[in-house]
């Protein structure tokens, strides 16, 4: 446990220098290890590198944020506003077809039954 937090001690000693390469033995020998401490390192390189982004203050205005903010929020509004009527006609269309359907099944059935028992009449009348 204490070598990996002493390891990660050098590491940090490492990226605080912004050195090119190493130049601490111990974390040359355990960079040497595996590859899997290589691979380790470079994510915290990566990691380190990328994070200057996020902390200088020239790399963030508010601005900018907010107009892009702003520019989505218009496009949402944009876009659901299109879509409110498209999903009242569909809804509008649907229970016609769903009308339409029921009233001819209906008849359908009616008219079916209506020739049987017509049949069925006839038959009892001979």
């Amino acid at each position: 446990m204490k070598e990996n937090i002493d390891t990660g001690c050098r590491i940090l000693h490492y990226l605080l220098n912004e050195e090119r390469e190493p130049k601490d033995p111990a974390l040359i020998e355990w960079l040497g290890e595996s590859e899997s401490n290589k691979r380790n390192f470079c994510r915290y390189k990566r990691i380190w590198n990328e994070s200057k982004y996020y902390i200088e203050a020239s790399a963030f205005d508010p601005g900018a944020a907010w107009k892009k903010i702003n520019r989505i929020n218009k496009r949402k509004e944009r876009i659901s506003g299109r879509l409110h009527p498209i999903y009242y006609t569909l809804s509008g269309v649907a229970a016609a077809v769903i009308a339409a359907l029921t009233l001819s099944i209906h008849s359908l059935v009616n008219s079916t039954l209506g020739c049987k028992l017509i049949t069925i009449y006839n038959d009892i009348q001979l």
